[in-house]
């Protein structure tokens, strides 16, 4: 791992500078919704990796059979047949979308990026989901239930998308990956699918918003204000 602050870092220094000194010495695992998200990443923006990286298991996860499995799949992580049909679900929907698929296209994904702040000499590092040579696409999956513009703008309040994608805009600026007149990053919101629905037949609805210049100063004033 680079020796740098990232995101999901800095932003438990909002609750306390002893809340983010303790995500830095004992890093969050991964949980099993965030294991998810990282799946649908990787079944979007890079599928020839897919394979590589996962395969459906169907089994109790303990056991002989289990253990077996595991000697066999060395490096590989075991998903659902449900969440592997949800997974391909959701990429079909965010495909057949005309703005979503037009985002995605012509640049490169889970692309990492080093920087360092200007007036805290920290060193910094991001790496975001898509990047082009005109901005950021970030891919959020969003529970059904929060799927209203009002959900939208609720959760992106909540989990400090603002501040996220500010910090990830002006550290591609400094890191060079991006023109400092760059327009503002975008989000791809993909529906997730509700308990009790069949594997992979549910509509997922999408929605592609633009970072809107007063989020954007908001979101970078709170980046800079947990910097210092």
């Amino acid at each position: 791992d680079i020796l740098a602050l990232n995101w999901s870092t800095l932003k438990h220094m909002q609750r306390s500078a002893l809340r983010c000194r303790h995500r830095m010495d004992h890093p969050q695992p991964e949980t099993q919704a965030l294991g998810f998200g990282t799946f649908v990443h990787c079944m979007l923006l890079e599928p020839d990796a897919v394979f590589a990286r996962y395969a459906i298991y169907a089994d109790r996860r303990a056991g002989k059979v289990w253990e077996a499995w595991e000697a066999e799949h060395t490096g590989i992580v075991a998903v659902k047949p449900d969440e592997w049909a949800d997974a391909e679900a959701m990429v079909r929907a965010v495909l057949a979308h005309d703005r979503a698929a037009e985002l995605l296209r012509g640049g490169r994904p889970e692309s990492s990026m080093q920087w360092r702040d200007p007036d805290h000499g920290v060193p910094c590092k991001g790496r975001v989901d898509y990047i082009t040579p005109a901005w950021i696409i970030d891919v959020k999956g969003i529970d059904s239930g929060q799927w209203s513009n009002y959900g939208l703008a609720s959760q992106a309040g909540r989990l400090l998308y603002h501040g996220q994608l500010a910090w990830y805009h002006d550290g591609a600026i400094a890191a060079g990956l991006l023109p400092a007149e760059a327009p503002l990053p975008w989000v791809v919101f993909v529906e997730k699918a509700p308990r009790g629905e069949e594997p992979g037949s549910y509509a997922h609805d999408v929605a592609c918003r633009q970072l809107d210049i007063e989020s954007y100063e908001g979101g970078r004033r709170l980046y800079r204000d947990l910097l210092a």
